[in-house]
């Protein structure tokens, strides 16, 4: 019975691999699009500018508690084989989401809250703190959503049933456009109340159609696990899942604080306020256009059993063509007439934060290759159980970032904002480097070691 269950030596071509990885690439953009409804919305409503920038706040403060929640759609994938091991996991994955929720609510409903907001965040005035509390008291209950959501997609891409996410994501898309619709024409409550209420509740309903489709499909998730492909050699333990989980955990836990730190050492050159919004333009519009190839990883998760599997070559390919495509349109816009266009009548940014924004578009345009190499590895990392590569290549980004930093302001004659675009360039390098090193590396050790044994 076991044996009937192992990935089975399939003929995979770079359709199948598109088909599979498309409603996975689409996902981020629609996610990007629901962030921009709710800024929009934000904006019609009384206290347009404190209610976004608040809400900025509290949503950046909540991913960095929570961040680790997001490794349970790869913890699912990787470790689970069988219902025994699902319920294992299922019920790990909720003892982190507990820790997890229990730190967002002793922000939330403790005076705990308001001491970060005051004296990390500089938020003083009474107004700027109520906001930022009826914010958090929502968003506290985040890793809950987001535990259901991420675990039990984490089932379907594994089954290579991607096509069950997008309807969800529609949902969610449907479901926050009405909402926010009813809250701008009726002003019947707060801004930050109404785009918090809209990341919950939009994520929710994510979790609620893919556990629905799973039970409508499979009988239950349990069933659907019995399905999923064999991962484990031996019967799974927690010492296992906590070993596989940790150096994830830490890495998004590392990842949530990248971004902070150029911003940081962006807000203490000469033109601060030029300089952070030039490289928020810059990574927004990147983001928008490289989203998808955050969810690359799963196709070397789901494809290939190990760097020895014959599917590998065929998977690293199609991984490394998404990057290059989507840094060759990065670097388009960069030296073209379209990235002026973009910047200056869609984005409607002023001439000279365009001429700027087009330079560190052009630093960053290399990132989305650095990304698909990296998430290529990261996928069948994972799938040989080895994500302590993957936390320690992201603690190489965060040290090379700061490095970049410092050298910069001090010795480099550029732009803040280039500077910034180059911190998180070379971060990016560095990181993809590291996974591409210490993996070749250990399979070169491996592969002395089978030889030595022959």
């Amino acid at each position: 019975m076991q044996s009937t269950k192992r990935k089975k030596k399939e003929n995979i071509s770079y359709k199948k691999l598109f088909l599979f990885f498309l409603p996975l690439a689409v996902t981020p953009t629609i996610i990007g699009l629901s962030h921009s409804i709710v800024d929009a919305a934000l904006a019609r409503m009384p206290s347009p500018e404190l209610s976004i920038a608040i809400f900025a706040i509290v949503k950046g403060f909540s991913n960095i508690i929570k961040s680790p929640i997001y490794t349970s759609r790869q913890l699912i994938s990787s470790m689970v084989d069988s219902r025994e091991s699902y319920i294992l996991t299922i019920k790990f994955l909720a003892a982190l989401c507990g820790f997890f929720l229990f730190v967002l609510i002793s922000f939330g409903y403790t005076p705990l809250g308001e001491i970060v907001f005051r004296n990390i965040y500089g938020l003083r005035e009474p107004e700027q703190l109520e906001f930022a509390r009826a914010a958090l008291r929502i968003t506290a209950f985040m890793p809950i959503v987001e535990y259901l959501r991420n675990s039990h997609q984490g089932i379907v891409i594994s089954l290579k049933k991607t096509q069950l996410i997008l309807p969800g994501i529609i949902l969610r898309l449907i479901f926050i456009s009405s909402f926010l619709w009813w809250t701008v024409q009726t002003q019947a409550v707060l801004g930050v109340v109404a785009g918090s209420i809209t990341w919950l509740l939009g994520i929710g309903l994510e979790a609620v159609f893919i556990i629905g489709s799973l039970f409508f499909f499979y009988k239950s998730p349990a069933q659907a696990a019995e399905l999923m492909p064999t991962t484990n050699k031996k019967e799974l333990d927690i010492k296992s899942l906590f070993k596989f989980f940790l150096p994830l955990g830490l890495m998004m836990s590392f990842a949530s604080f990248v971004q902070p730190i150029i911003q940081a050492g962006l807000g203490r050159s000469d033109s601060p306020t030029e300089a952070l919004a030039v490289f928020g333009v810059s990574m927004g519009l990147m983001f928008v256009l490289s989203g998808s190839l955050s969810m690359l990883h799963n196709v070397s998760l789901v494809f290939a059993d190990d760097h020895n599997d014959e599917n590998w070559p065929l998977i690293f390919k199609f991984c490394l063509s998404a990057g290059i495509f989507i840094s060759s349109i990065i670097f388009i816009i960069s030296v073209t007439p379209l990235g002026f266009w973009i910047f200056n009548t869609v984005i409607s940014v002023s001439v000279e934060i365009t001429e700027i924004a087009m330079k560190v578009m052009l630093v960053i345009s290399v990132v989305p290759l650095f990304r698909a190499i990296r998430e290529a590895f990261w996928g069948l990392l994972m799938t040989e159980k080895n994500t302590r590569a993957i936390g320690i290549s992201k603690l190489m980004n965060i040290i090379m970032v700061i490095t970049t930093l410092i050298v910069s302001i001090l010795f480099v004659n550029i732009h803040p904002a280039i500077i910034g675009g180059l911190a998180y360039t070379f971060g990016e390098g560095a990181e993809t480097f590291a996974v591409w090193f210490q993996a070749i590396t250990e399979w070169k050790e491996e592969k002395g070691e089978v030889a030595y044994e022959n």
